[in-house]
């Protein structure tokens, strides 16, 4: 007697269309009885999807239009699109009680991409808390700007700035000048690969230094289906007074359409130090989920 664990949960199902549901949760969890050492109470809030096989049931409403969604049928999407895109992306999670933690994920990228040039800009912010002692506090942004000679040769220039607290980085800028190519480029995505030279600015640990570097890249944007994608980008950063010195980025994003802008996102991240400050890891891992949003 005396023994006892009770578990609320409580959220909200937002159908998208017939088969798809987006499930915000919000769980707490009492253990009278705790182990040595742990708290009595747990809340964890959560989103996540859920799908159906044979569809979920209709609405009154939509029965009456013979409608199976409660939008129309999303539209197929173009790998290769002109004009502008933007998409904002985010990803929460977060536990309080025995396991304290907080994971945030906010992403925004915009293109423009015409016969005759190229821009694109994208930044991400990443924060991290566990047991109340920020893990991660990182911002990252690049912007470039390519004019083509033909549909597969360009010329560019760009900007890249980098601040992150787990590695005492205040800032890393480096502006310069990229040459690039198309290897494949159809109307389903684009296969390119550039290199490029800079001029890094950074402090880290207190100390200011400016160095030429030089870059490589490669990157995709792939249509899988009718309504997945696949983008994904290797970056190098060397030095050229240090050539042993370098810096390594990398993610790789799937994004799956549930709506006509709408979409599940998983992410993959890799960046890579090969001189880290104090006693850090040269690298750093994550994998996360959200939603996207496309406009």
């Amino acid at each position: 007697t005396g023994s006892y664990i009770f578990e609320l949960q409580g959220g909200i199902d937002f159908r998208i269309n017939d088969r798809w549901n987006v499930q915000p949760r919000l769980i707490h969890r009492v253990d009278l009885s705790p182990g040595f050492g742990s708290e009595k109470g747990d809340t964890l809030l959560t989103v996540g999807l859920s799908y159906s096989l044979n569809g979920f049931l209709k609405r009154e409403a939509d029965r009456a239009d013979e409608r199976k969604t409660l939008k129309p049928d999303i539209e197929k999407k173009e790998g290769t699109r002109m004009g502008w895109v933007r998409n904002l992306s985010a990803g929460l999670t977060s536990a309080k009680g025995n396991s304290d933690n907080l994971n945030l994920l906010l992403n925004f990228e915009t293109i423009h991409r015409s016969k005759e040039d190229e821009f694109f800009f994208k930044t991400d912010y990443r924060y991290g808390e566990n047991q109340g002692v920020s893990t991660a506090n990182r911002v990252q942004n690049g912007t470039r700007f390519n004019w083509k000679f033909d549909a597969y040769n360009y010329a560019g220039v760009g900007v890249s700035f980098l601040h992150d607290d787990a590695v005492d980085l205040s800032y890393r800028i480096t502006p310069g000048v990229h040459a690039g190519r198309y290897v494949i480029l159809t109307d389903m995505g684009g296969l390119s690969f550039e290199a490029g030279l800079g001029s890094t600015s950074e402090r880290m640990a207190g100390i200011e230094s400016t160095k030429l570097s030089f870059s490589a890249a490669q990157r995709i944007y792939w249509q899988l289906g009718d309504h997945t994608y696949i983008t994904q980008e290797i970056a190098y950063e060397g030095f050229v007074e240090d050539p042993g010195q370098f810096n390594l980025s990398s993610y790789l994003y799937l994004d799956t359409f549930l709506g006509e802008n709408l979409a599940w996102r998983l992410g993959l991240s890799y960046y890579y130090d090969s001189h880290p400050t104090g006693n850090l890891k040269k690298y750093d891992a994550s994998v996360s989920s959200g939603f996207s949003y496309r406009f």
